[in-house]
């Protein structure tokens, strides 16, 4: 975790590879079907990288890694809910 945070890129590859089959399993059980999870997953491990030098406890990873995805997705849904609503008339217009 420490070398991941230093920018070593071998590490920061594998702890992507330890988190990326339980996170996609998140957003699947969060809603998300397999397309959109695997390119919110993009999103999240560049969040992750950009992010993840101002991690204080590293062993704190995982649960910031699963609010990261939480965050995200959360993001993703109300912007697709808010787009379907504009969309939407205000009113029925009469025959």
């Amino acid at each position: 975790m420490l070398r991941s945070q230093s920018g070593d890129r071998e590490a920061m590859n594998q702890l992507f590879l330890t988190v990326q089959d339980p996170l996609y399993r998140f957003l699947r059980a969060l809603g998300a079907d397999a397309h959109s999870a695997k390119d919110l997953l993009q999103e999240v491990f560049v969040t992750i990288y950009a992010k993840i030098r101002w991690l204080r406890e590293p062993a704190l990873f995982r649960a910031w890694s699963y609010r990261i995805v939480h965050r995200l997705a959360r993001g993703v849904w109300r912007a697709s809910c808010a787009s379907t609503i504009a969309s939407r008339p205000m009113w029925r217009s009469r025959p």
